[in-house]
């Protein structure tokens, strides 16, 4: 009786409990659909500090720098196609690596980026300048050719490393105009009245009768160079004039000298002006001295004709170290026709790209030019009809070339004046 009644009390107190249960579950309100997930990965996250964050969300935004950003795709920007943009990011890590080992860094690949947009933006601006630039020059050039303005064509020559003018040079004609005296006939002066002078007129004509007599133009043109001056002398064989270097602080629009022997060290020093010069029927000698460059000419840009003229090495301190030239500019554009040139060098390495050198009908004595200068000319640099000769050099060094007397030209010539 007992075991029954016991049995029957715990069949009805597990009945009472799972109606409580039930009952609960039915009342308390349902948590929405994935909540109880979400705040268990809440749970799970660890406490991430504030750096870290801004880091991963730097990192979330940051663009692959193997492919074009595509922002901002208005105004400048809209210019650079992805293509474009592509080439650039390639090209910038292309070149990098071919420098360092290491991969380019994200910052440094954008602030090439960044260069590179900014240059290509400036690029048209620039560009139509130079174009414009360069019109104006090739417009001042072909003018200053067709008005014959040697100083013009020498500016352009030397400021834009022009030439050589092989053609303008050939043509005899055509190169004289370069020469043309624009001044108009002047005074006629005596040459010993030049020791006294201050000022020369445009268009002057010095004269200098036969025999010995000092040539100095400085203090005549200390103040301006006159242009279209005339130096004059009654015969090569017959006029010497022992010549102060001939030199200014101002450009020489034509001077010509012609009918003497003209002894100097250096003859003409123009190295900081422009001129045009005109030599005929004129000696040269004394400038084989073994100082400096032992020149001739040593000038900036220049236009010179020779004519029936002899430049002999020979008559200076030093016989073998004279030269013909020294130029330290493309701007020469110099003709020699039926000259004799004897115991010096061109020299022909001297020569500057764009200069353009024309012997004509020329003899070359005893030079002690290399013999390349002559059988494989540099550009520029032509002999038309000429004849060489040449000297070596001896076991010593030296050129074994004559030292030789003046007054076997002009006797008594230091004593007289």
């Amino acid at each position: 009786m007992k075991s029954t009644l016991a049995l029957a009390l715990g069949v009805l107190i597990g009945v009472a409990l799972a109606a409580v249960f039930f009952l609960r579950v039915r009342v308390e309100p349902q948590a929405p659909e994935g909540r109880e997930k979400v705040a268990t990965e809440q749970v799970a996250q660890p406490e991430v500090p504030r750096a870290a964050e801004a880091k991963v969300e730097e990192s979330s935004e940051r663009v692959d720098a193997s492919q074009p950003t595509g922002v901002n795709e208005t105004g400048d920007d809209a210019l650079f196609s992805p293509a474009l943009q592509r080439y650039a990011r390639d090209g910038i890590t292309a070149s990098w690596k071919r420098v360092r080992a290491q991969p380019i860094p994200d910052v440094t690949l954008e602030s090439g980026w960044k260069q590179f947009r900014e240059e290509v933006l400036a690029l048209p601006e620039r560009i139509g300048g130079e174009l414009a630039k360069t019109a104006n020059e090739e417009e001042a050039f072909a003018a200053a050719l067709a008005n014959a303005d040697a100083f013009e064509l020498l500016k352009q020559i030397e400021e834009r490393s022009l030439g050589p003018f092989d053609e303008l040079v050939g043509d005899p004609a055509r190169f004289e105009q370069l020469f043309a005296c624009k001044a108009g006939g002047g005074p006629l002066v005596e040459g010993k009245a030049l020791a006294t002078m201050t000022e020369l007129a445009e268009g002057a004509e010095v004269r200098f009768p036969p025999g010995v007599h000092a040539f100095d133009l400085r203090r005549a043109t200390q103040n301006s160079f006159p242009r279209c001056l005339s130096v004059r002398g009654a015969g090569m064989d017959r006029t010497l004039l022992r010549c102060e270097t001939i030199y200014s602080n101002h450009r020489i629009e034509r001077i010509e000298i012609s009918d003497a022997t003209l002894l100097s060290d250096y003859l003409f020093d123009m190295r900081s002006q422009l001129a045009t010069i005109v030599l005929e029927r004129v000696r040269i000698i004394g400038f084989d001295v073994a100082a400096g460059s032992s020149c001739a000419f040593a000038t900036d840009g220049t236009a010179l004709i020779v004519r029936d003229s002899r430049i002999e090495g020979g008559y200076g301190r030093h016989p073998g170290s004279g030269h013909l030239f020294d130029i330290r500019t493309p701007a020469l554009l110099a003709r020699f026709d039926r000259c004799i040139l004897s115991g010096l060098a061109i020299p022909g390495s001297w020569l500057r790209d764009g200069s353009t050198l024309l012997f004509n009908q020329c003899s070359f004595r005893d030079v002690t030019e290399p013999s390349s200068t002559f059988s494989k000319p540099k550009r520029g640099l032509r002999f038309v009809d000429c004849s060489q000769s040449f000297v070596s050099r001896d076991e010593t060094g030296e050129y074994p070339l004559p030292k030789l007397d003046l007054n076997d030209l002009f006797p008594g010539w230091s004593e007289r004046r």
